[in-house]
């Protein structure tokens, strides 16, 4: 909320607040951001998403709208590809940054060479001020965790003096903030791997679940896809790739093109063991995918 606020304040703007009643409406949402000609979209990617496939989410129908700003989560590049589709001259803008860090700490414009070039899509440059460091997980590895360096990270969290010893530190004088996210450098831009609960071992070796994700989205008839594990006692005992899709096909023959898809792509172990077809995926509170709703609905069907 403080992105909107503080950059309505800064620019003379006004921000236009919408209920969730008001935003489960789609046609009274759409037609609510065209009634106070609403400028800048600030979002999770999940929320936009919703409203991609309305026939007024466009520029002919919401012409004032010129700015997309996304964060909270992964941008998926088939979203933006749309939305360049949709509002040919609005920009599109992706930005990083936990609330331990005052929220966003590097931001980029997705152009038309980004999408392009990139499967998946950078979270940004570091603002002035700050840096990201990267925690290699091996030396011999561009990746590893994201450690957010600069004034604008918080002191730590209110009387959890273990916790601040595990996620801050100091850092050439300055704050320095453990993020628990993975990513790495390519052209001085920072890419997001997912969380590092994303990356899961299993049978010994260490998979990226956001990565089958991003495969399984190559195919011409999947419009998004969730990969998950399904853990027991700690251990994951399942690869579980949920995916939705363009036009109805049968699950059967789906799952065998897919897995054979995948095989060309992929090593053995980073195959789903299983493919489960839904409409949409669950969003929390926040308007980020609730992937936990998701294996929850996944296990009652398999003991139904």
């Amino acid at each position: 909320s403080l992105c909107d606020i503080l950059n309505a304040f800064t620019k003379g703007s006004t921000v236009v607040l919408n209920s969730t009643e008001i935003v489960k409406n789609q046609e009274s949402f759409i037609t609510r951001l065209n009634k106070y000609k609403c400028t800048v979209w600030t979002s999770t990617p999940s929320f936009v998403y919703l409203f991609l496939r309305h026939p007024n989410f466009n520029s002919e129908f919401l012409s004032s709208i010129k700015t997309f700003l996304f964060m909270g989560e992964e941008l998926p590049n088939r979203t933006c590809r749309i939305l360049k589709t949709n509002f040919t001259c609005a920009e599109i803008m992706n930005a990083y940054g936990p609330t331990e860090a005052t929220i966003v700490t590097t931001l980029v414009t997705i152009t038309d060479d980004i999408i392009k070039n990139y499967t998946s899509l950078p979270i940004g440059f570091p603002k002035k001020g700050s840096e990201i460091l990267i925690d290699k997980i091996n030396p011999e590895s561009s990746e590893g965790e994201l450690i957010i360096v600069g004034d604008h990270v918080s002191v730590g969290y209110f009387k959890n003096e273990e916790l601040n010893k595990q996620k801050y530190f100091i850092h050439n004088g300055k704050r320095a903030f453990r993020t628990g996210d993975i990513g790495y450098y390519k052209n001085g831009m920072v890419f997001y791997l997912g969380r590092n609960d994303d990356q899961i071992k299993m049978h010994g070796f260490r998979i990226e679940l956001n990565e089958i994700s991003n495969v399984i989205c190559k195919t011409s008839y999947v419009t998004d896809a969730v990969t998950l594990a399904l853990k027991k006692n700690n251990e994951v005992k399942k690869i579980v790739s949920f995916v939705i899709l363009k036009y109805p096909v049968n699950r059967d023959e789906l799952k065998k093109d897919l897995i054979s898809f995948l095989e060309k792509k992929l090593p053995y172990y980073m195959i789903p063991g299983d493919i489960f077809i839904v409409d949409n995926f669950p969003c929390n509170a926040n308007h980020k995918i609730d992937k936990n709703k998701l294996l929850q609905d996944y296990l009652s069907l398999q003991l139904s």
